[in-house]
């Protein structure tokens, strides 16, 4: 149970949270984060985004995004850096299992152009 205090003014009962706590629900929300503003990115595009929506979409508000992330652009950039590594560790597992380069090269453009038919053009 954690520590509660009543406020003299108001009477209500107020929780005293440790950081450690805030930090770990912090660092939860932050795949949280990359994964709608991905989703958002691809469906409407890079300059239609906006963090508010972002923080509206994932019920938070948009200042816990900024003290996560400085900005949009350092959103978009764990967003391609994650979308980087994503890719990398399936063409990773898919060349463990293929029958060759000639495999994996169809799967590199399979996959590129899965992502031309789910992204919106003005994501680019």
């Amino acid at each position: 149970m954690r520590p509660a205090y009543k406020d003299t003014h108001t009477g209500e009962t107020i929780v005293i949270y440790k950081v450690a706590e805030i930090n770990e629900y912090r660092q939860n929300l932050q795949p949280l984060i990359i994964s709608e503003a991905e989703r958002l990115f691809r469906e409407k595009g890079i300059k239609a985004v906006t963090m508010e929506e972002v923080s509206r979409n994932l019920h938070i508000s948009k200042r816990t995004i900024y003290e996560l992330y400085t900005n949009k652009e350092e959103v978009l950039i764990e967003v391609l850096k994650t979308v980087h590594e994503r890719k990398r560790r399936h063409l990773e597992e898919f060349t463990r299992h293929s029958n060759g380069i000639m495999d994996v090269l169809i799967e590199v453009f399979r996959m590129q152009l899965e992502a031309s038919v789910t992204t919106n053009p003005s994501f680019y």
